[in-house]
């Protein structure tokens, strides 16, 4: 291959000694240029979103957001070829079964850190750049796994944290803070200690990124968490209002009814 093209690369690891190396290598390869280290998921979002990356090496196990949902919270238009580096085989069939472009296993030799650059190359010059919506669908089918106990990180099913996109720069909302969600055209109003923070989603792809056992649907466009919910009224026709904590009385449609049976029957 020559030089002509040059991969703008981003490295997501979280283990700091195998990010740097794995940086290090990558950027001496002529058709790499790395602009960019994360150390987990969440800034994974932030900086594809910021640089635009051609190219992404990223591990699956990691704190907040797992590689799978990395690729999940990526606008189709904004996703950047994406290179699986990770210590843990098992995911490998699924990735394939979906034509990830590379699926490494640590350790991997130099030689073979080398071929998973030319693969993406060859995917970089194609003209439609086929992987995206792959990578998108496998994110929306692996997004939920759960990892074995017995890997050697602790990994929380749900992210602890949410990405949002208020203004500039982007900021990181703690999940557990979020007290309801509703929808604003094309984006979501995220409520949180008092601030509306606005987020480009859509009700169903965020709904799939909050525990449903915490978060419940109580509207088309309605998202409450219950440990904000204070009291429950019946309304007329089959609905009923919520006051949450902060002071904010939300609607409970009678469509939407049986999400929360378990409070109402209480």
């Amino acid at each position: 291959m020559t030089a002509e093209t040059v991969l703008r690369t981003l490295v997501v690891d979280d283990e700091p000694f195998l990010r740097m190396e794995l940086a290090k290598k990558l950027g001496e390869h002529p058709n790499v240029e790395v602009i960019g280290q994360c150390a987990n998921g969440i800034e994974a979002v932030e900086a594809i979103h910021k640089m635009q990356p051609d190219l992404v090496y990223l591990d699956i196990v990691m704190p907040g957001l797992n590689g799978f949902q990395v690729i999940h919270a990526i606008q189709a238009d904004a996703m950047p070829i994406i290179i699986f580096a990770t210590a843990y085989d098992q995911y490998a069939i699924k990735a394939f079964e979906v034509r990830a472009v590379d699926y490494l296993v640590k350790p991997y030799s130099d030689q073979r850190l080398n071929k998973s650059v030319e693969t993406a190359l060859l995917n970089y010059r194609s003209p439609l750049h086929q992987n995206k919506q792959n990578l998108i669908e496998l994110g929306s089918d692996i997004q939920h796994t759960e990892f074995s106990e017995s890997d050697d990180r602790t990994y929380e099913h749900w992210p602890d944290e949410l990405v949002i996109e208020n203004k500039d720069p982007r900021v990181s909302v703690k999940v557990a803070e979020i007290a309801w969600v509703d929808a604003a055209g094309d984006y979501m109003c995220v409520h949180a200690n008092g601030e509306t923070f606005i987020l480009r989603s859509t009700m169903k792809n965020l709904e799939e990124k909050l525990n449903p056992q915490q978060f419940r649907r109580i509207h088309r466009s309605t998202i409450v968490n219950i440990d904000f919910i204070e009291t429950i009224t019946p309304h007329q026709k089959g609905d009923y209002f919520i006051d949450i904590k902060e002071g904010t009385r939300l609607r409970l449609s009678r469509s939407y009814r049986d999400n929360l049976t378990d409070l109402i029957d209480k």
